[in-house]
């Protein structure tokens, strides 16, 4: 009876399914990982084996032995070649399928799903390990840079029949937007952004925050000179601010002609005024000047306004 008893525990115990490889360790990041997965030793070493979801792409990890099992460490090199394909994970003692196992989760993967990242790690609804490709949506959402009033507006002013009733204006943007050349914010424009990154086939703003950012590409048109803020100086208050007018005359006559003295006088109001004539001029034409100006001069240089404007830099320095 007890010879029976032995033989049938442990024919239960040979006929129990083996416990899963399981992940009990991830440290990094999504793209630069290292995983710890507990498995029996006797089984012999394993490999790690990323799998496509859809296409069975296969990519293979070599495992080194740790004390809690087997480690291993997955960089976006060997993640890139899935694109944007679920990924799966399995542990293999050889090339044959038949023992191939599936690694459970047995950690919480969540904190480590940072902002940015573009995969997420993640335990599947059978308790299995899995990296996805962050939709767009996702990484737009998560980043916070999503000006909602500022796209509506964009969507009001466009050829485009509205956002559906009860559709988030992030997919929307993700989905039909930015095909259209909508702006998400004031700060990224997105038609300049694609033509300055044409290789892009991602959400030009969920790729800017995934890769652009730390690249430090531009996400609009630098502003116009003229819209610059400038170096913010200001005079102390009470303080009568003057400015410098440098004014070229020329008359092949060396007349000082009444329009010139009132345009002279209008411009005194609201700076100084030096004048230089390119010719010969008289000094009582000159004198007519003389109560509206800070200095008025005559000399025949034969280089037009610009060499009027030069001597006259060199004389008021």
């Amino acid at each position: 009876m007890r010879r029976t008893l032995s033989h049938l525990v442990k024919k239960a115990a040979h006929e129990r399914p083996a416990r899963p490889p399981t992940l009990v360790g991830f440290d990094g990041t999504a793209t630069d990982a290292w995983l710890t997965i507990s498995s029996p030793r006797d089984d012999g070493a394993p490999l790690l084996l990323l799998v496509g979801r859809s296409t069975g792409v296969e990519v293979r990890a070599p495992l080194a032995e740790d004390s809690r099992g087997w480690q291993g460490h997955v960089t976006d090199e060997d993640l890139a070649v899935f694109e944007g394909e679920t990924i799966d994970l399995h542990l293999a003692l050889d090339d044959g399928a038949a023992t191939r196992r599936r690694v459970a989760g047995g950690v919480d993967l969540a904190p480590f799903a940072a902002e940015g990242q573009p995969r997420r790690w993640y335990i599947t609804v059978e308790g299995n390990v899995s990296v996805r490709r962050r939709r767009a949506a996702e990484v737009i959402a998560e980043s916070g840079t999503f000006d909602v009033d500022h796209y509506l507006g964009e969507v009001a002013r466009s050829s485009i029949a509205g956002i559906p009733e009860g559709m988030d204006p992030i997919e929307h943007y993700v989905a039909k937007g930015a095909a259209e050349g909508l702006d998400p914010s004031p700060m990224f424009d997105t038609t300049y952004y694609q033509r300055m990154n044409p290789t892009v086939r991602r959400n030009p703003l969920a790729h800017y925050r995934e890769t652009g950012r730390r690249q430090g590409l531009s996400t609009r048109p630098e502003p116009s000179p003229s819209r610059r803020v400038g170096i913010g100086h200001r005079f102390p208050e009470g303080r009568d601010v003057r400015r410098v007018c440098l004014f070229a005359g020329y008359d092949p006559q060396g007349v000082v002609d009444d329009y010139v003295v009132a345009y002279i006088r209008e411009l005194a109001r609201h700076a100084d005024v030096y004048y230089l004539a390119d010719g010969e001029m008289p000094d009582p034409e000159l004198a007519r000047l003389a109560e509206h100006t800070e200095g008025a001069w005559a000399e025949p240089h034969g280089e037009y306004d610009f060499g009027s404007y030069s001597r006259l830099i060199d004389r008021v320095g």
